[in-house]
């Protein structure tokens, strides 16, 4: 296979060179608080030049018992959340890209009320990233493609959907992740033209399937967001070393917002969030606590980069 890349993700307009943004959260149970706490760090993001801003998977609610994030979906494009998020982008004059919220779909097959006959799973919901142009406009979506269903021995997952079982003997409790009992499957890549490039939209555990990275810039794109919720255990273990891997195979930016801290259910998530550029260089990370970092996106540099060191066209 010997593809080359479209040159669309190559394109930036001849002023100085864009800033994005990520951000870092400890999203709580209080939907409206943590509404006004994305609200105060958009601005902070806003202040320091950003054009564009990435929040967090999970970023609106982060429920005490794991598994019912669902109950706050809405209807795709409607909703008082959705509006709220819409005039967050709006007020800052940036653009947002909402890490992921419960959102129903029914042009996709996801319906809040299944009926007699409705397919199979119907009444689940689909797991969106949202993207608000600086006018609040929602502009794109992506429904999440890889839920996390597995078990592990003793803790540590990339999922927002966590049962814990207990049990008397003295073996390591065993953890259950399964994200598909609240979520149905996306099924098609996505991407979106924006003021700092083209970005392929992904969320967290689709990470770990490098051949969905492949595609997005075999599409044209110049940067990936990875918006994440990765528990502390698999975030020590592979949280940065995929987002490396991911931005040094493709050469493009990577923007990874992540959750932090404790959260109501008890699970503890990694943080250390990062921007990351194409030649894998870590040019801005958060390791713990709520906050925003920026860097500046230079695709002259990235069509530089991809010119000198052809990687791309070599594929066999």
């Amino acid at each position: 296979m010997n593809k080359s890349i479209p040159p669309q993700n190559i394109k930036q307009n001849k002023q100085q060179a864009p800033i994005a943004a990520v951000i870092q959260l400890n999203t709580q149970d209080d939907v409206a608080e943590n509404i006004k706490r994305i609200a105060y760090w958009v601005k902070r993001a806003k202040e320091q030049g950003a054009a564009l801003a990435v929040l967090p998977e999970n970023c609106i609610y982060m429920p005490k018992v794991q598994g019912q994030a669902k109950l706050i979906a809405e209807a795709l494009g409607a909703g008082h959340v959705q509006s709220e998020l819409a005039g967050i982008a709006k007020e800052n004059k940036l653009w947002l890209i909402v890490g992921a919220f419960p959102t129903w779909d029914a042009a996709a097959g996801s319906v809040k009320d299944s009926t007699k006959g409705s397919p199979k799973d119907s009444h689940k919901a689909f797991q969106t990233s949202l993207v608000y142009n600086e006018s609040g406009k929602l502009v794109a979506h992506y429904h999440k493609r890889h839920l996390f269903d597995v078990t592990l021995p003793s803790g540590g997952s990339d999922s927002s959907q966590h049962n814990s079982h207990n049990n008397h003997s003295s073996q390591p409790k065993a953890e259950s992740y399964r994200e598909s009992d609240a979520f149905l499957r996306g099924q098609y890549n996505q991407y979106v033209d924006t003021p700092i490039g083209r970005i392929g939209l992904t969320i967290c555990y689709d990470l770990r399937f490098p051949e969905q990275y492949r595609a997005l810039t075999e599409q044209g794109c110049a940067l990936f967001s990875i918006p994440a919720a990765f528990t502390h255990a698999t975030g020590a273990a592979h949280w940065e070393v995929l987002m490396r891997a991911r931005a040094i195979e493709n050469q493009c930016y990577v923007l990874a917002s992540a959750q932090t801290g404790t959260h109501p259910s008890g699970r503890q998530t990694w943080g250390h969030s990062m921007i990351i550029n194409p030649w894998g260089e870590v040019l801005a990370v958060l390791a713990d606590g709520e906050g925003v970092i920026c860097a500046t996106i230079d695709l002259p540099a990235l069509t530089r980069l991809r010119a000198q060191f052809p990687v791309l066209t070599h594929r066999q």
